[in-house]
């Protein structure tokens, strides 16, 4: 079989009813979700249906956010692979679904195209750091 592509451009669009920011390739395949909370103060205590949320991007100035390497990649409940840093702030989720079926009709990635996106993701900081 051969490997499906995922072509760019990508996209991020936003979902403000879930709070979150989904990253599409340029066929319209979901790819990941970014989940992210409007106000500061709440940062902290608020979840997502997965983790912490990211501070959403405004018009204010504020310091430079940092994700320290390494970043790591973990399985969820057999449904979605999860990239973190070092200090376990969750940055992606790429969900799949094994069941060709339900793939299709959920338009899912499989086990394999989710991991290694994830992969890929999680070696970016290695990769910009090698200038």
């Amino acid at each position: 079989m051969t490997p499906r592509r995922f072509p760019p451009p990508f996209t991020a669009e936003e979902l403000a009813e879930f709070s979150c920011f989904v990253v599409k390739d340029a066929n319209g395949q979901k790819l990941g979700y970014v989940y992210f909370e409007e106000e500061p103060g709440r940062r902290s205590a608020a979840k997502g249906p997965h983790g912490p949320r990211l501070a959403r991007s405004t018009d204010m100035p504020t310091p430079p956010r940092r994700f320290p390497p390494p970043w790591t990649i973990e399985e969820l409940n057999n449904a979605c692979f999860i990239v973190s840093d070092a200090n376990g702030q969750k940055l992606s989720y790429f969900y799949f679904e094994e069941e060709p079926g339900r793939r299709s009709a959920a338009k899912l990635l499989t086990r394999d195209e989710a991991r290694r996106i994830a992969v890929n993701i999680a070696k970016l900081p290695d990769l910009l750091r090698k200038d």
